[in-house]
């Protein structure tokens, strides 16, 4: 998992992942989970966007409300 939300929002566009948000996992695997919890994030970016920012400027503005914590400690 990224340390912030900056890097977490790159790793999304880089990876492709928006790709897969209609898909349907049958499994529980760990990689699963692991993509679920990054959509649950990239989610929380969106739904907290105020109008006329960018999402990689709302990812800013809420990493430093995370502060010093990491977004494992955000799940």
């Amino acid at each position: 998992m990224p340390r912030n939300f900056v890097l977490l929002l790159a790793e999304w566009k880089n990876r492709g992942l928006e790709a897969f948000r209609n898909v349907v996992f049958q499994d529980a695997s760990a990689l699963t989970q692991a993509y679920a919890k990054r959509r649950y994030l990239i989610d929380y970016i969106e739904r907290k966007r105020e109008v006329g920012k960018t999402l990689e400027e709302s990812a800013a503005a809420l990493d430093v409300a995370l502060g010093t914590n990491t977004l494992t400690f955000r799940l």
